[in-house]
């Protein structure tokens, strides 16, 4: 799952996993695409274990790219290889 948070200008992209070993993976990736700064912790709003990172980013055309993206995926019907 991923959020935009409610700020007026957005900077941030939150994102909700259920697993740490996912939530060091996402973090990596996001540093590659471009995170100037993460945030990880625990949810406390239920009883199934959440991972909640929120990734900084300083260039809008970046953030929206890999908001779009996630949004993309999310959808379960996109299969991706790195081919020659």
């Amino acid at each position: 799952m991923i959020e935009m948070p409610e700020d007026l200008h957005k900077s941030k992209l939150k994102f909700i996993v259920k697993s740490p070993e996912l939530s060091v993976q996402l973090s990596g990736v996001l540093v590659k695409l471009g995170a100037i700064g993460l945030s990880v912790a625990k949810s406390e709003t239920n009883n199934e274990q959440e991972i909640i990172t929120t990734a900084k980013f300083d260039n809008d055309e970046r953030l929206m790219a890999v908001y779009d993206l996630c949004q993309i995926i999310s959808h379960g019907q996109v299969n991706c290889t790195i081919v020659d």
